[in-house]
């Protein structure tokens, strides 16, 4: 009798150690979501910025469309620039509040929308052009571009939202 109480003990004491790893994983994910917006947010805005380069240059739109391709560079440059700063205060242990990660994270969806419009206008009138038809690679670049850069929006505005709620400083 006292074995089996004994087996009953050491099959609770696993369980108690199994649900203590589960809720050490959940604290984990729930401590380090703001980080894993951010890194996501980080890589999003390199690669609409590795992929639009080529078509703009390509393409002259700075000469033609200098203040489209000034918000478009200042949404992504811009963007990344304020999330390093972000996580390196992550890493020395410093503390953001959540209304200013909130604020930084709408302001960042509206940027990214409004970019993601004008590269949408700015790709149909290329499209639309009877005397210069640019390559193929550069207008499948150019929509990549566009829809990651829509992609990034909807990541921002899910970082605003889930920061609203939770109200976690970052």
């Amino acid at each position: 009798m006292s074995v089996d109480i004994e087996n009953g003990t050491e099959e609770s004491e696993e369980q108690e150690k199994e649900q203590e790893v589960r809720k050490t994983w959940k604290s984990r994910l729930v401590y380090h979501w703001p980080v894993a917006f951010k890194i996501s947010e980080l890589i999003l805005s390199a690669l609409c910025l590795g992929l639009i380069y080529e078509p703009v240059d390509t393409v002259g739109m700075g000469n033609t469309r200098l203040h489209h391709i000034g918000v478009m560079y200042t949404a992504y440059t811009g963007s990344m620039v304020i999330i390093f700063g972000i996580l390196i205060g992550r890493c020395l242990r410093d503390q953001l509040g959540y209304r200013t990660s909130f604020v930084f994270s709408c302001s960042s969806a509206a940027l990214f929308l409004t970019t993601g419009v004008l590269l949408t206008a700015d790709r149909a009138e290329l499209t639309k052009d009877h005397f210069f038809h640019p390559s193929r690679y550069l207008l499948n670049m150019m929509t990549a571009a566009v829809v990651l850069t829509f992609v990034n929006c909807v990541v921002f505005a899910a970082d605003a939202v889930v920061t609203f709620i939770r109200r976690q400083d970052f």
